[in-house]
């Protein structure tokens, strides 16, 4: 064999483990997408409170209707 087959042999054997790395990985990162992305801890905190009070007593979400 010459110099030139050897290079494109060893050319080919590159972009196949490439093109079969990329299917793997590819295809373990559809199965199992929490490898690369967790979901976000969703904590609840209120920072807006709001109290009708009696609509006829008081005006809606001021001081007086909550006491």
């Amino acid at each position: 064999m010459s110099q030139t087959d050897y290079t494109r042999m060893s050319a080919a054997v590159y972009v196949l483990s490439t093109v079969t790395g990329y299917v793997l990985t590819s295809a373990l990162l559809l199965r199992c997408p929490s490898l690369l992305h967790r979901r976000k801890r969703e904590t609840f905190r209120s920072r807006h409170i709001s109290h009708r009070g009696g609509a006829g007593e008081n005006l809606e979400n001021t001081m007086e209707a909550f006491k």
